[in-house]
C-alpha cells in the first residue's frame, strides 16, 4: 500500500545516551544477528549488514503485567474482524488465528500503509501486500491488525494530515497507541498469546509507526520489523527526494546523498527517538530505488539504533514489499523476546 509520503532525505547521528505501560524498562544490549548477502525473490540483489553500536539499559524478566488500558468489545476465537471501543471511538481490528498454533502463540501487530483504513477491502489488500497472513499460517503466530484513525493529525511523514497513523501524544493519549495496547491485551486475554513474544511490523506509514510503537511500548514489544520507513532526523523537514537504484549498502547510499540533505538528529526527529531505557531490536528493509520514501531514512534509523538493528537494502523494487520480506522479518523477530 503506497504511503503517499513526501520522499525527503536526511542524515543522522547516534542517539543520546485506564494505565499505560511503563515507557522504559528492560533489555540489555544485544547484537542483531547478521545475515549473508542474499537475492530477493523478485530477483533484485540485496545486501544485509548489522549496524554499529549503541548503549541501552535495563532488563525485562518474565511476562509484563496485564495492560489496564480501558476498552470495551472482544475478540472471537477464530479469524475475523472485531470492534474495540477506546475513549469513545469504535476501532476495527482484524484478527488472524492460524489453523495450527502453540497453546501460547507469539503475536504480530500488523500495521498498514496510508489508505489501508479506507475500508475492509483496502485493509485486506494492505495485509496481503505485507505478506503477514501467509507467514502467520505457516509459522503459527497470531496477527492483530488495527485500522488507523481517520485523520493522521500530527503526521510528519506527510505534508498533510490524511488517513494515517498518529504520531503525537503518549501511550495514554494517542488514539493509535491506545488501540494497539487494547488489541495486544485482548489477544492476551482471549487467545492466550505469549506476552514475551509480541512484535510489530509495518510498511510505509505503518513502517514509521512500527518503530514508534516499539519505542513507546518498549516494555511490551519484543522487536519490530519495517519496510520502507525509517527515521527523519531533521528538526525541520527538507524537500530533498533521493534514491540510488542498484545500491545495496548504506555507506554508498549515504555518501551519494546531496549535502543539502545532511543534518544531525535534531530535537524533534520523526518519529520521536528514545533517549534511554530498553530499545527493542529492529529488522529494517528498504529498496534503494524507492521513489516515495527515501531509503536514506532507513539507513539513518539503522545508524541511530546501532547494534539493535539489522538492515537490508534491496537494489530494486521501488516502494513495494518484496516477496521474501515477511519470511526474513519473521526469522529475525522469532529469535527475540522481551529479555533481549
Amino acid at each position: 500500500m503506497c504511503a503517499g509520503l513526501l520522499a525527503v532525505t536526511a542524515c543522522g547521528s547516534s542517539p543520546s545516551g485506564s494505565t499505560s505501560a511503563p515507557a522504559d524498562s528492560a533489555g540489555s544490549a544485544d547484537s542483531a544477528a547478521s545475515a549473508d548477502t542474499a537475492a530477493a525473490t523478485d530477483t533484485s540483489a540485496e545486501t544485509e549488514r548489522v549496524a554499529g553500536d549503541v548503549a541501552v539499559g535495563g532488563t525485562v524478566t518474565g511476562e509484563p503485567t496485564a495492560d489496564s488500558v480501558a476498552y470495551t468489545g472482544t475478540f472471537g476465537l477464530s479469524t475475523g474482524y472485531a470492534t474495540l471501543t477506546i475513549a469513545g471511538k469504535a476501532r476495527r481490528v482484524y484478527v488472524y488465528v492460524p489453523a495450527n498454533h502453540a497453546a501460547k502463540p507469539p503475536l504480530v501487530v500488523a500495521l498498514h500503509g496510508t489508505g489501508g483504513n479506507a475500508d475492509d477491502d483496502a485493509h485486506q489488500a494492505a495485509l496481503g501486500e505485507l505478506g503477514v497472513l501467509d507467514v502467520a499460517e505457516a509459522q503459527g503466530f497470531v496477527v492483530v491488525a488495527p485500522q488507523s484513525t481517520d485523520d493522521g493529525g500530527t503526521n510528519a511523514d506527510h505534508e498533510y494530515g490524511g488517513p494515517g497513523w498518529r504520531f503525537d501524544g503518549d501511550a495514554d493519549s494517542n488514539p493509535d497507541l491506545l488501540v494497539t495496547r487494547a488489541a495486544i491485551q485482548e489477544a492476551r486475554r482471549v487467545l492466550n498469546i505469549d506476552a514475551t513474544h509480541v512484535y510489530v511490523v509495518g510498511h510505509s506509514n505503518g513502517a514509521f509507526f512500527s518503530y514508534f510503537v516499539a519505542m513507546r511500548l518498549a516494555n511490551r514489544i519484543a522487536a519490530f520489523a519495517e519496510n520502507s520507513g525509517g527515521l527523519i532526523p531533521c528538526g525541520q523537514r527538507v524537500d530533498c527526494p533521493f534514491a540510488k537504484p542498484g545500491t545495496t549498502d548504506c555507506a554508498s547510499l549515504l555518501a551519494a546523498a546531496p549535502q543539502a540533505c545532511q543534518c544531525a538528529i535534531g530535537p524533534t526527529p520523526f518519529p520521536t527517538v528514545k533517549a534511554s531505557g530498553r530499545v527493542p531490536q529492529g529488522f529494517l528493509k528498504h529498496n534503494s530505488d524507492d521513489s516515495i520514501v527515501s531509503p536514506v531514512y532507513s539507513c539513518r534509523l539503522a545508524e541511530h539504533l546501532g547494534n539493535r538493528a539489522s538492515i537490508t537494502l534491496g537494489s530494486a523494487g521501488d516502494h513495494g514489499v518484496t516477496d521474501d520480506f515477511m519470511n526474513k522479518a519473521w526469522a529475525f523477530l522469532a529469535a527475540r523476546s522481551l529479555a533481549d
